[in-house]
């Protein structure tokens, strides 16, 4: 796709890929590995990372729409690359505790709203808005090819350095991801009309789109669904694979890697699988196909299936199924919003889909500590397929193609 800007936003995303893979990946090993914590502390530094996304991602909508998009991003980025290199100070210092880790986690979180809601307000105004889906499939190309090497990078320096020195690594990225975002102008970048609501009517009239648009309203509630049963089961595999398989820290990083591979072929092969099959058919069979998967990793003592091999299996699988899902449903929401909304309307949504992370992470660790891991990860297969509900109730479960913009029956909301 031979748009400048757009390369350089591929670029930006693709270093700040790189920093979330260290960072997510790395500060729960590090808690289990270097402090000993147990599955409920992994849960808890997993929801800080995330909780920011329910308590300021809806204001933060309000105000993306009324300012530059690119500074946000920026901003965000440089913030992050200075945060995380406390963990390696508060190590040198011996003051690295599970408390620290998780305050760490907390500040990435907030700063990963700003970014985030930015960097989905900002694709519409780069990319045409007929050529989104295959701009998003390239995104999410781009991004799962750097999910490939980063863990297997972060895997050497794990034990090279030691896991709170990876975080080395993540920072000199985010700077990376920054420096980036310099030169883009955007063409169009949605502002708000003369006598435009005031932030708080602003604020109620982005939501009340969010929740009372149907269609908008399914897509939000089956991503609820789904990125719950991920972070649910999150601390309970990594728990599950290093104190019951037995695998070791650097090992489980390195197949998370190879696991990813998953997405990779998924990037490559979503967009000709939605053209062909439709968009709600893809979008429920790779829900269906994720929460399946899933299921490897608790049958695999009963299988014989090596440790390795398994979660290399449900890494794969189940990278194959979200970015699927993700290419799927690509396009759809920008389709059905109003310009000037776009911002509010893509926080809110985070707000539900994502805001539903920090408490499905502590819920996961706590199962996992109280009735075992076991548990943990076959409520993330079950919530996985009932991600498909939603959209099997709605008219999407039949669409080919995102709606026209212009759709005016589409966009009517009660």
């Amino acid at each position: 796709m031979r748009i400048p800007d757009f390369r350089r936003l591929l670029g930006s995303g693709a270093a700040e890929t790189a920093s979330d893979q260290v960072v997510k990946g790395v500060l729960p090993v590090v808690a289990v590995s270097t402090l000993g914590a147990g599955a409920t502390a992994v849960g808890v530094i997993n929801a800080a990372s995330m909780v920011a996304f329910l308590l300021v991602s809806v204001p933060v909508g309000v105000w993306i729409d009324r300012v530059s998009r690119t500074r946000v991003m920026t901003g965000a980025a440089l913030v992050r690359a200075v945060v995380v290199l406390a963990v390696p100070l508060l190590y040198v210092a011996d003051a690295l505790t599970v408390t620290a880790i998780v305050v760490v986690a907390l500040v990435i979180g907030v700063a990963d709203v700003f970014f985030t809601t930015s960097s989905s307000a900002l694709m519409p105004g780069i990319v045409p808005q007929d050529r989104l889906p295959d701009a998003y499939a390239r995104r999410q190309s781009v991004d799962t090819t750097v999910a490939v090497a980063t863990p297997a990078v972060a895997a050497v320096l794990l034990r090279v350095v030691g896991g709170p020195f990876t975080m080395v690594l993540a920072s000199a990225s985010y700077v990376c991801s920054a420096l980036s975002l310099r030169r883009i102008r955007p063409a169009h970048v949605p502002a708000p009309a003369e006598g435009a609501p005031r932030f708080w009517a602003s604020l109620r009239e982005g939501f009340g789109f969010t929740v009372r648009q149907p269609l908008v309203r399914a897509l939000v509630g089956s991503g609820m669904l789904l990125n719950a049963a991920a972070i649910f089961g999150a601390a309970a595999e990594v728990v599950y694979a290093l104190n019951v398989l037995g695998i070791d820290p650097a090992v489980l990083v390195a197949t998370e890697a190879l696991g990813a591979l998953g997405g990779l072929a998924a990037s490559l092969v979503a967009a000709p699988v939605v053209r062909r099959a439709g968009i709600g058919r893809t979008y429920m069979v790779a829900c269906l196909v994720g929460g399946l998967v899933v299921l490897v990793l608790p049958l695999s003592p009963v299988l014989g299936i090596p440790p390795v091999v398994a979660v290399a299996v449900v890494a794969g699988g189940w990278s194959f199924s979200v970015v699927t899902a993700a290419v799927a449903k690509a396009g759809v929401v920008p389709a059905l919003t109003p310009p000037a909304m776009l911002g509010r309307v893509m926080s809110n949504a985070q707000f539900f889909t994502l805001g539903v992370m920090p408490v499905a992470a502590v819920a996961g660790g706590l199962v996992a500590d109280v009735a075992g891991p076991e548990v943990a990860l076959y409520i993330w297969a079950g919530a996985a397929v009932l991600a498909l509900v939603p959209i099997a109730l709605s008219p999407m479960r039949s669409w080919v193609t995102p709606p026209s913009p212009s759709g005016t029956d589409l966009l009517r909301f009660p």
